[in-house]
């Protein structure tokens, strides 16, 4: 599990590998507001955090890029109601690149980053961040 720290009260990353790991990795940094952008829920994190599924494709596909950036929008509002609710909120997808890349961009956007400064910050946390480039084109056009 890796998290990757946008500010205090985001970050973004992985799946959990080893759920006990998870666990503890997510105390030790105060999270209390895990977002999952996975299909499967992982019923052990549920049973400890706010935990939330918020699924959506990782595709290149024109329609479902569009349902995804509707979806990742919503899960930034989440993020944004928990932080005014003085939460600590932690999103992932499979490999934390593009699912969780792109609601960290929208993220940054919305704290008033470029389109081409939240995928620099973000690929400074995480080099492989942003591989798929239909997100990267939304995020680049913000």
């Amino acid at each position: 599990m890796r998290i990757f720290r946008i500010d205090p009260s985001f970050s973004f990353g992985n799946t959990t590998s080893g759920v006990p790991l998870g666990k503890k990795i997510m105390a030790l940094e105060g999270i209390d507001c895990v977002i999952s952008l996975l299909r499967s829920p992982d019923p052990i994190l549920y049973q400890y955090l706010d935990y939330r599924r918020m699924p959506f494709p990782d595709s290149l596909n024109p329609k479902l890029v569009a349902q995804s950036v509707r979806i990742a929008n919503t899960v930034v509002d989440v993020i944004q109601e928990q932080i005014k609710r003085h939460r600590v909120c932690h999103v992932y997808c499979v490999a934390g690149r593009n699912r969780s890349g792109l609601v960290a961009g929208i993220y940054l956007n919305r704290k008033g980053y470029s389109g081409a400064d939240t995928i620099q910050r973000i690929r400074a946390l995480n080099p492989k961040a942003l591989t798929n480039t239909a997100f990267e084109q939304y995020l680049y056009g913000l």
